[in-house]
């Protein structure tokens, strides 16, 4: 039996007090089938008694999960890829004053160098939005109030005599 299909024996305990609550829950009611409403507080209960931290060992146990085991990947299990394989000139200054850290320390039975992520990319920045100069900011207001509407319609009607001012600038520019 291969060590995936371990895990669904920690199924077990939980179908047999499913099917336990079932039949409680049946005996107390007098008989009928339990619908898609008595489901969720059913499964509470058999949640609640197989969800255990000695359950979970058992199947962390049974995967090979538990006791760890810094062994049980080598080498060959991590090809190398191309990203990983890149040069040291195309690194940054920093990347590179860190690699020859790495490499000039001294390692226990490893002689892969360790790089940490930060030094190897640099953080990203967040890029801050700059406020647009040409948008307003205003108030809260009562669209339909008087005053409101007033000045609205004094805005767009003084839009609307400089549109007509400049084409009649622009006309009498093509007459000339």
């Amino acid at each position: 039996m291969r060590k995936e299909s371990n895990v669904f024996l920690s199924i077990t305990p939980f179908k047999t007090y499913y099917a336990q609550e079932i039949e409680q829950w049946i005996r107390q009611n007098g008989g009928p089938a339990v619908t898609i409403y008595q489901v969720s507080e059913i499964l509470e209960k058999v949640y609640a008694r197989a969800a255990t931290v000695e359950s979970a060992l058992n199947v962390f146990q049974k995967v090979g999960l538990y006791p760890c085991d810094r062994n049980v990947f080598r080498k060959h299990d991590f090809p190398h890829s191309n990203t990983s394989e890149s040069p040291i000139q195309q690194m940054s200054p920093l990347q590179r004053e860190t690699v020859k850290e790495i490499d000039s320390t001294p390692t226990s039975s490893q002689s892969v160098p360790l790089v940490r992520a930060a030094d190897a990319s640099p953080v990203p920045s967040l890029l801050t939005q700059t406020a647009n100069s040409s948008s307003r900011s205003g108030s809260a207001q009562v669209i339909t109030s008087f005053p409101y509407r007033q000045t609205i319609e004094e805005s767009l009607s003084k839009k609307k005599e400089a549109e007509q001012k400049k084409l009649c600038q622009e006309k009498e520019a093509e007459r000339k």
